[in-house]
């Protein structure tokens, strides 16, 4: 037979302050990637003014 488990909510605020960081947490991998991305795009560029531009940022 199945056990009734009583499960406890969490408060607000500890859920609030979960979501915030799992938010942060993907913005900045976001940021990493698109930088990532930009250097690989740039490195790719037959124009070296810009490209060094690129690659220094």
């Amino acid at each position: 037979m199945t056990e009734y488990v009583e499960m406890t909510p969490k408060p607000r605020e500890q859920i609030l302050k979960a979501a915030e960081n799992e938010l942060l947490a993907f913005e900045r991998k976001e940021g990493e990637f698109r930088k990532r991305l930009q250097r690989e795009r740039a490195a790719e560029l037959p124009m070296p003014a810009i490209k060094d531009e690129l690659l220094r940022n």
